[in-house]
């Protein structure tokens, strides 16, 4: 049995994968991200990159009727470095406006930046189909 998963690994490993292609599996979360030719330094020029992202996103969003709960902002430095910064809610975002100013306020939370950003990423997880689709989550009065 051993041998067998060596095996499988080894074959892995140098690219062999046998398994069948299943396309058709339901998505998990949906992103984007842009890497830039120069290092950006200041808040309004990231600002200026993560607008496209957001509308990228969220265009995927409205084509297939979905929406989220968790946004995560991915920033690789210079040096190659990668942070990732998220935030959930208990309902699912419905509106543009919404997700652009989370993924702002992420970003901004980083400021100010020790070393040049190469790459800003945006996600949408906690996937739904709609609102309605979403079991609240209880609150406790405290």
């Amino acid at each position: 049995m051993m041998v067998g998963l060596l095996f499988f690994l080894l074959r892995l490993c140098r690219g062999i994968d046998r398994r069948p292609v299943l396309p058709n599996r339901i998505r998990k979360s949906i992103g984007a991200e842009n890497t830039f030719s120069r290092d950006l330094t200041s808040l309004d020029d990231m600002r200026a990159e993560l607008d496209p992202l957001v509308d990228k996103v969220w265009q995927y969003c409205e084509s297939i009727g979905v929406r989220g709960r968790t946004v995560t902002l991915k920033v690789k430095f210079a040096n190659f470095q990668i942070i990732t910064r998220s935030r959930s809610y208990i309902a699912p975002i419905s509106v543009r406006s919404t997700l652009a100013s989370i993924s702002e306020e992420l970003l901004a939370a980083q400021f100010p930046m020790r070393k040049g950003v190469r790459l800003l990423g945006l996600s949408l997880s906690s996937l739904c189909a709609d609102a309605g689709d979403v079991d609240p989550q209880m609150t406790l009065a405290l």
